[in-house]
């Protein structure tokens, strides 16, 4: 009668930890489709974003056109016309780039990006100024020996080649 008891309470305990398990493993599926979801979203781009990004490169492409119009040898040329020629592209790029990064979604994808690098180079444990120093000379020693060999082999050929071979 006690060996019954037992197994059947091993069995409710094995059913229980299977129907948690699988219960576990339901949600971590769910957990994934919802992140490809979520990532699909955010990397589709829309008509709107499209639209976006055809302003921008046509401000972009009228910036050039102002450079190369206001900075013409012409009767109208003075300085404020070669202050303006220069200032054309400026504006134009800005424009561009605000365009770009503040009205597109992926332009905040990028701000976002860069937020969560900023972060994560907060974490780094960055070595001291005395390995630094180390490191850097070690480099600058292995540079200069790759170059001398570099300088050898060049005069060794250039010695065989015009020397030897050619006889020059």
């Amino acid at each position: 009668m006690m060996k019954q008891n037992k197994q059947a309470k091993n069995k409710i305990i094995q059913a229980d930890v299977k129907r948690n398990y699988t219960t576990e493993l339901a949600g971590k599926r769910d957990d994934k489709k919802i992140k490809r979801t979520s990532n699909q979203t955010s990397e589709k781009i829309t008509t709107l974003d499209k639209f976006k990004l055809f302003l921008g490169l046509v401000v972009l492409g009228l910036g050039i056109w102002g450079y190369y119009h206001f900075n013409g040898s012409n009767l109208l040329s003075s300085n404020t016309n070669s202050l303006l020629s220069y200032l054309c592209p400026i504006l134009g790029v800005f424009v561009f780039l605000s365009i770009v990064i503040y009205g597109c979604s992926f332009g905040r994808d990028i701000i976002n990006y860069i937020k969560e690098a900023t972060t994560e180079l907060r974490k780094v444990v960055w070595p001291d100024r005395k390995t630094t120093t180390r490191m850097t000379m070690l480099v600058m020693f292995f540079v200069f020996i790759l170059a001398l060999f570099m300088w050898i082999s060049d005069a060794f050929i250039q010695w065989v080649l015009y020397d030897i071979i050619l006889r020059r």
